[in-house]
C-alpha cells in the first residue's frame, strides 16, 4: 500500500481521476480514496491538520512495508510556476528540526530543501522551497514506516513574480494535472522499492 496525502481537495482531483480512486465511507473529517495499492487522504492545511491526518491514516491498516508521498504547491522566490521539485532536505522552521528523505528511491523533480512555516510568507527569504505541510507530514509518516518510503514532491505555485494572491482552486487543479505523470513515476519507484524490500526479507526468513 501506499499512501499518497495532499492538503486540498483542488489537488486531489487529478489523481482521484487519473487513478480511477473510490471515495471511501470511514470518516466525515477526511475525504479518503482508495484503488489498486493507492490510498489517497485530502488532509487540509498546515502542521497540525497534516500530522492528525497522518495519524488516522495508518489506522486504517498501516504497517511498515507502506510507501508514504506527500504531493502538493509550494512556493519559491526564483522557480518558474509549474517546476516539480523532490525533497532532498526538509525543515521545521518553528523548531529547526531536519529530516532528509532517502535519495534512493529515484523520485522525479528538481533537488532542493523544503522549509515549513506556519504561515505563508510572500518574501522568499531564502532560496529554498516554502510549503506549510512538510515536515509535519514526514515526521508523523516516520512513526509507521521506513524512512526509505518516504517522500514528498511539490509544485511551484507563486513566486516573487506571480504572488500567492493568484492562486484559487481551478489553478491549483491545473497545476497538479501536469505533474500526474510524475506523481505516477514516484509511485512506481516506490512500489518498486516495497517489492525490492518484501523480497529481501523473504530472502532472509529462508
Amino acid at each position: 500500500m501506499i499512501n499518497l496525502v495532499v492538503a486540498l481537495q483542488s489537488e486531489a482531483r487529478p489523481f482521484v481521476d487519473h487513478f480511477r480512486l473510490r471515495k471511501q465511507n470511514h470518516t466525515r473529517r477526511y475525504a479518503v480514496y482508495c484503488g489498486d495499492g493507492l490510498r489517497l487522504m485530502v488532509t487540509g492545511i498546515g502542521k497540525c491538520a497534516v500530522r492528525e491526518a497522518c495519524q488516522y491514516l495508518n489506522t486504517l491498516g498501516g504497517h511498515l512495508m507502506q510507501g508514504w508521498l506527500n504531493v502538493g504547491i509550494a512556493g519559491h522566490r526564483d522557480l518558474a510556476v509549474g517546476t516539480g521539485v523532490r525533497a532532498t532536505r526538509i525543515i521545521d522552521h518553528a523548531s529547526g528540526d531536519v529530516w532528509h528523505p532517502s535519495p534512493t528511491v529515484p523520485i522525479p523533480g528538481i533537488a532542493k530543501t523544503i522549509c515549513t512555516l506556519e504561515q505563508p510568507d510572500p518574501d522568499y527569504p531564502m532560496d529554498t522551497v516554502y510549503d506549510m505541510e512538510a515536515s509535519a507530514y514526514y515526521a508523523a509518516a516516520a512513526q509507521f514506516g521506513a524512512g526509505v518510503l518516504i517522500q514528498c514532491y511539490k509544485i511551484i505555485s507563486d513566486n516573487r513574480i506571480a504572488g500567492l494572491d493568484a492562486i484559487d482552486p481551478p489553478m491549483v487543479t491545473e497545476l497538479l494535472e501536469q505533474h500526474v505523470e510524475p506523481v505516477a513515476s514516484a509511485l512506481t519507484a516506490l512500489a518498486d522499492r516495497i517489492d525490492m524490500m518484501r523480497g529481501v526479507l523473504v530472502q532472509d526468513a529462508g
